[in-house]
């Protein structure tokens, strides 16, 4: 098994004790991370049991997904709500986002989970991965570009949050199969590329906040009873239209990018 594999079980194993003592939401970011480079690695082999582990692996990280979105909509409003909305809501928001650190460290503490995790490192020795950047065939790279050109495309012309999640994961595969092909020394074209992919990817994943934290704002106004006073949930309907406007203006930063790189 290389170091840098080495490194990654390491990192995972790390990432889930400081979860599981105190839970940071930086510490689920990067075990996030770490599940998906592992991922990442796993899709160099193509045999059955490299398939079942991404999958496996997979569901595991669906898992935290819910954590991670009340993390970060609870970051945007302490930052973007006035102290006097903020304490209307905070109650109902934080009772929500503790209920998803618990569903985290249930995950954590499984059984399921201390399975998937043994029979990677098991799978990593078998396998012995010399590389975390494995080459790429040309044609590769080639439906990589043609996949993201025609997401592109159905984005521009459909305008619906389904063709923009659609171009948003055609984006991040892109940039995943152009780091593991060029590695650490990538040529001018790759990264020109890799760059751009990147600068979508983080504007697309900025409008992708916006989705989830709009359905949030919808989930805590359900969750208000008939005595709870109007002043609350004025501020959740101000809070949805100001998250509706950010994404919109995303988007328009995004069809920008599209249509001056398909003119070039």
């Amino acid at each position: 098994m290389s170091p840098a594999v080495k490194k990654l079980s390491r990192r995972l194993k790390s990432k889930r004790r400081a979860l599981l003592l105190d839970y940071n939401d930086e510490d689920l970011h990067k075990l996030r991370i770490t599940l998906r480079r592992i991922r990442s690695i796993l899709k160099q082999h193509t045999d059955d049991e490299a398939a079942r582990l991404r999958r496996e692996l997979g569901r595991m990280a669906d898992a935290t997904n819910d954590a991670r979105d009340w993390d970060t909509f609870y970051t945007r409003l302490r930052k973007t709500t006035k102290r006097t909305q903020f304490r209307h809501i905070q109650p109902f928001a934080e009772a929500r986002r503790s209920r998803s650190h618990r569903r985290v460290r249930h995950m954590l503490r499984s059984k399921k989970w201390s399975r998937a995790v043994r029979e990677w490192k098991q799978y990593a020795r078998d396998a012995n991965f010399e590389s975390l950047h494995p080459s790429r065939e040309p044609q590769d790279m080639g439906r990589g570009e043609q996949r993201l050109a025609t997401a592109a495309r159905r984005a521009l012309s459909h305008d619906d949050d389904k063709s923009w999640h659609k171009l948003r994961i055609a984006v991040k595969e892109l940039r995943y199969q152009l780091e593991s092909a060029t590695g650490d020394s990538p040529q001018p074209g790759s990264q020109a590329m890799l760059q751009q992919c990147k600068r979508l990817q983080a504007e697309l994943g900025d409008w992708h906040d916006t989705v989830v934290h709009r359905g949030l704002l919808r989930a805590l106004t359900a969750d208000l009873d008939s005595e709870t006073d109007n002043e609350t949930r004025e501020v959740l309907a101000k809070l949805s239209h100001e998250v509706e406007q950010e994404g919109a203006a995303i988007l328009a930063r995004v069809r920008a990018t599209l249509r001056e790189n398909a003119d070039t």
